[in-house]
């Protein structure tokens, strides 16, 4: 008995003894965070804790942020310019496409924003007939959509500032502008979707997806592999791939081939620092990279199959009367006809 109650005592003792040393070690601690923050031009805890919030790290930057928002409430907060209400009260201004029907920017707007408004107004415009003034309230001023344009121009600037800087992620970027074009009735919600929409945000989307597998089951490296046992120096590389990317850039869009090579290059690049054992060359993925960029531009505008703007361009030229070669049979068949018509009479 006397034996476990000396042993119960032992215990106790130590446990406190535990208790006392772990307070010390408490109190130790919490006097040198105090001490460290007290020192003049040391950053201790406290201070960091205060400006942590203050530090750019990729895709947040606070004081770009700022600015951008001190830029927008500028630019929606001052008055509209006279010749900003000039351009949307003008008859058919220059670079502007109006709706069908329409004359002016107002009436583009108006129609777009509220159809059954406007065809209202037409109407009664029409018959000679005084226009409702349930249809005048709901059709916008032209101080209204002036306003409009200068809020969409302020987007425009902090969209371009977020976007170049990366003061946000390109993605928040671009959610951020529907947002606020919503939130400052820009455009109806239709519309808005029908930008986000459109066939090539689709074609960009599945040609990453495509790259993206690429790059997950390993076919990039298998790939690279085997241009690397095939080619033994980088000059050889360059003068061989980069010419046939062109050529195959020129007959197949050179957004799904960039998209696709982009991760064979990034292996080629991997295994080539590997096997020199080096960690890093930035100078090879500067070369690569860019060489790739330059060999798609270079062979995107060779036919018009390529791409969907050679396309446009093509019909831009003929507007302005550039004829290519399968137009010029006609033009001699119909300068024949004009001589033999001199003939004759």
């Amino acid at each position: 008995m006397t034996c476990s109650m000396k042993n119960k005592k032992e215990l106790k003792c130590c446990g406190k003894q535990k208790n006392k040393n772990e307070k010390e070690k408490k109190m130790n601690t919490a006097t040198e965070i105090e001490r460290t923050s007290n020192l003049p031009g040391a950053m201790g805890v406290r201070q960091t804790r205060d400006i942590a919030w203050w530090k750019n790290k990729p895709g947040y930057k606070p004081m770009i942020l700022l600015l951008g928002l001190a830029i927008f409430i500028c630019m929606v907060l001052t008055p509209i310019p006279k010749s900003l209400m000039n351009l949307v009260n003008e008859k058919a201004p220059p670079g502007y496409k109006l709706s069908k029907g329409c004359q002016t920017i107002i009436q583009t707007v108006n129609k777009k924003m509220s159809p059954k408004a406007y065809a209202a107004y037409q109407e009664a415009v029409k018959s000679g007939e005084p226009v409702p003034a349930e249809v005048r309230e709901t059709l916008l001023s032209a101080e209204k959509v002036a306003k409009m344009a200068k809020i969409m121009v302020a987007i425009l600037l902090i969209a371009a500032l977020f976007w170049g800087t990366e003061a946000i992620p390109i993605g928040g970027t671009d959610i951020m502008v529907a947002v606020l074009m919503y939130l400052f009735f820009i455009l109806p919600p239709n519309e808005i979707a029908k930008a986000y929409f459109k066939d090539a945000v689709f074609f960009i989307f599945g040609i990453l997806a495509v790259a993206a597998g690429v790059s997950k089951t390993g076919l990039d490296k298998r790939i690279g592999l085997l241009l690397l046992s095939r080619i033994r120096s980088t000059k050889q590389f360059c003068f061989i791939f980069f010419p046939l990317l062109s050529v195959c850039a020129g007959f197949l869009s050179e957004h799904a081939l960039v998209a696709l090579l982009i991760p064979v290059v990034m292996g080629i690049y991997k295994e080539t620092c590997r096997a020199h054992g080096v960690d890093k060359d930035p100078a090879l993925a500067t070369l690569l990279l860019l060489g790739l960029c330059f060999a798609g531009n270079i062979g995107g505008p060779g036919s018009p199959a390529a791409g969907g703007r050679n396309a446009i361009m093509v019909g831009y030229l003929a507007e302005m009367g550039i004829q290519g070669a399968g137009h010029e049979p006609q033009h001699h068949h119909q300068t024949g006809n004009c001589r033999t018509s001199q003939i004759r009479r």
